[in-house]
């Protein structure tokens, strides 16, 4: 990964594609690089990242972004140097609370914390507000599922990362 590219999320059109799964190999194999890797999972209707690292979810993203403690927020995995920041309690709104100014703001400091972040954001097919939130990254990997994504879909993922001027390396 190139020296720049420290905070990215893998995104999807829609759901079934193995996002979760890429990203969490991805960050599990720049850990035993020796990278400080950040996970955070920001599907708050769809949480998988607690379940795939054996972690609890009742602290995470939500309380954090509401004024708890990163220290407090974020769990280590049986993987050295690597940390999840599960989503924590459903939020009421979570496409709402994601375009919280405190989201924005805290995504510089989820950089300080760590030598690569790497965000878990819903599909992008019922989520379109994801896409300017992610055009805030370094870089979105579009995964999409063989077999299970519509070129539509794929299409109009594309062309709503695109037009939020997001970073698209690859899909």
């Amino acid at each position: 990964i190139k020296e720049n590219l420290k905070m990215f999320a893998v995104v999807s059109p829609s759901r079934g594609t193995g996002r979760t799964t890429v990203l969490s190999n991805l960050g599990v194999a720049l850990a035993q690089k020796g990278s400080r890797v950040l996970l955070i999972d920001a599907d708050f209707r769809n949480a998988c990242l607690h379940r795939l690292f054996r972690l609890e979810n009742s602290n995470g993203l939500s309380l954090f972004l509401l004024g708890k403690p990163f220290e407090e927020s974020v769990q280590e995995t049986s993987v050295a140097g690597l940390y999840v920041l599960t989503t924590g309690p459903l939020p009421p709104d979570p496409a709402k609370f994601l375009r919280n100014p405190g989201f924005e703001k805290s995504i510089g400091f989820f950089l300080a914390q760590a030598d690569f972040v790497i965000f878990d954001f819903p599909p992008l097919e019922k989520n379109p507000e994801i896409a300017p939130l992610a055009s805030l990254l370094h870089a979105v990997f579009l995964q999409v599922g063989i077999g299970s994504t519509r070129e539509s879909e794929l299409m109009i993922a594309y062309d709503n990362l695109n037009r939020a001027n997001c970073n698209i390396l690859g899909m």
